[in-house]
């Protein structure tokens, strides 16, 4: 008795639809390092950064729904200083260090990007070092808008000793340069608890006497 095998070609981009062979990080050399990501939880704002009051309720993981870490959605009223708030400020990474679960949250605040764009942020090691990975790409592999504004993207790193931690933020603006750029590089003393550093002063349109 004969035995047949049946060999099926199928379509790289059908195969992508039912998630058989592919992945963003292998279609896409700016995140290849995604699948060395160490971050347990990524989170991205929306224009104006978490906390702002156009950010808008996302379902979570659960399909429930949930708000940006700072609660943003549930501020009811609108302030007029909003809009300028939104096109200017200090871009900081601000971190804070939990010794009972060894937990590292890491925040960089007031990144002036176009409001449209594709944004991913993750967390690798290097040698003895981390690398706070952050992507922003355009929609649809074009779209951009005739406008800027503030993000704010947070990071969370499991199983972190406490002491000196050596630190980078990379980022990629895909249309703006052929490869990643340091934003900053430094050290952090986790053994106090929690702090900020400032990258950069008046960033975006600020009206600066």
């Amino acid at each position: 008795m004969k035995t047949w095998t049946l060999f099926v070609w199928i379509p790289a981009w059908l195969a992508c639809m039912i998630n058989l062979s592919c992945s963003d990080s292998e279609d896409d050399p700016a995140l290849s390092w995604q699948d060395e990501d160490l971050a347990t939880e990524h989170s991205v704002s929306g224009c104006g950064g978490f906390g702002a009051p156009s950010t808008k309720l996302r379902e979570d993981a659960t399909g429930e729904e949930s708000v940006d870490d700072e609660g943003g959605a549930q501020v009811e009223e609108e302030n007029p200083d909003d809009e300028l708030d939104s096109m200017c400020g200090d871009e900081r990474l601000t971190w804070s260090y939990d010794p009972s679960n060894r937990a590292l949250t890491l925040y960089n605040k007031d990144i002036f990007l176009n409001c449209c764009g594709n944004h991913s942020v993750g967390i690798v090691q290097q040698g003895d070092a981390y690398i706070f990975k952050e992507v922003d790409q355009p929609e649809d592999g074009s779209a951009r808008c005739d406008c800027m504004c503030l993000f704010d993207f947070k990071v969370i790193l499991a199983d972190v000793d406490q002491g000196n931690l050596a630190l980078a933020i990379h980022r990629h603006e895909t249309d703006q340069t052929e490869s990643e750029v340091t934003i900053w590089q430094g050290n952090l003393d986790l053994s106090e608890g929690s702090g900020e550093v400032m990258i950069e002063e008046n960033v975006g349109w600020c009206d600066v006497e």
